[in-house]
């Protein structure tokens, strides 16, 4: 099985593991762009730290693409590579947080992005991204 590995914050780490976050968002930079362009892969392997216990999950990987995120879950308000997941395979380590984030207004926030970024064409609301 080809795995992405990947190391986050706690906060994102959560959320992920949890099943409420369902895409990671990574730079467009040459770093990402040698480990994600044109690579599929079969699963995204994310760990809440360096150490041999630190808390790890393993979710499905669906695809890459670019794109704008979601600010509410950590995009970074710029097009980026959003890596989309399936369900969750294997946790190790981990015990789930009784609530990573209240889901009413995560739902509301993500929704009101949505909406926003479907009322436009993108490069109007965020210029022109060759300056």
């Amino acid at each position: 099985m080809k795995t992405l590995r990947l190391v986050l914050m706690k906060k994102w780490f959560d959320l992920i593991a949890s099943g409420k976050k369902s895409e990671e968002y990574r730079d467009i930079s040459p770093y990402w762009t040698s480990r994600l362009h044109g690579k599929v892969f079969d699963a995204v392997e994310f760990r809440n730290g360096y150490g041999a216990k630190s808390p790890s999950v393993t979710r499905e990987f669906k695809s890459c693409t670019i794109g704008m995120g979601y600010e509410a879950l950590g995009a970074p308000g710029r097009v980026v590579y959003i890596i989309s997941l399936g369900k969750i395979i294997e946790a190790k380590n981990y015990q789930p947080v009784k609530d990573a984030t209240p889901d009413a207004l995560l739902g509301a926030v993500v929704e009101k992005q949505r909406k926003d970024a479907m009322s436009g064409d993108i490069f109007e609301q965020f210029g022109n991204m060759d300056k």
